[in-house]
């Protein structure tokens, strides 16, 4: 059984438990611009979100391009990350030209990205229900799937946090899980 972690909590963490697995498998590359400490925590920002999980698949080369999206600069440490991401049906762009790279993820969009990259697993029966998360959310089977795995335990025992920001430490915590 997976322990629960003070991770999935808003509290400041100048350690987080996800890191060091971050740091020993490449996710956080201080050299390719994903880990940027800010008053004791790790704030998401450029194409960061996308990058962990191509990071987590090996870097593989995407099948297409992200040549579409005028904000993506060429060259930049993500442009292979949302190419990938964009050929596996993890995300998409936030228009059909703008991907917005250095938009804040949300704590619903990061378990969204990680179970499309699972492939859409159902949730196991019984997995744990937030009274913030409506059924009819596009989020909503992510969530369950990702609680149901030990990935998340939510913010409290009742509440997931769908919109708040998904802070680096969480991203890699819950990679972490999902990994285990």
């Amino acid at each position: 059984m997976r322990k629960s972690h003070a991770l999935c909590s808003a509290e400041p963490l100048s350690q987080p438990c996800g890191l060091p697995f971050a740091q020993s498998t490449g996710l956080c590359d201080p050299f390719r611009g994903a880990l940027e400490p800010s008053a004791g925590r790790f704030a998401p920002s450029g194409g960061s979100r996308s990058a962990f999980l191509w990071r987590a698949a090996g870097e593989p080369e995407p099948k297409g391009s992200a040549a579409q999206f005028t904000d993506v600069i060429p060259g930049s440490y993500y442009e292979k990350a949302v190419a990938w991401a964009i050929g596996q049906g993890i995300t998409k762009g936030t228009t059909e030209e703008t991907f917005s790279p250095n938009d804040t993820v949300t704590r619903a969009q990061v378990v969204t990205f990680l179970h499309r990259a699972a492939g859409e697993p159902e949730a196991k029966e019984g997995a744990p229900a937030f009274a913030d998360v409506a059924q009819s959310a596009y989020y909503c089977g992510a969530v369950r799937w990702a609680a149901g795995e030990g990935i998340t335990a939510g913010v409290d025992a009742t509440h997931f946090a769908p919109a708040a920001p998904c802070t680096r430490a969480q991203i890699v915590t819950f990679l972490y899980r999902a990994e285990k």
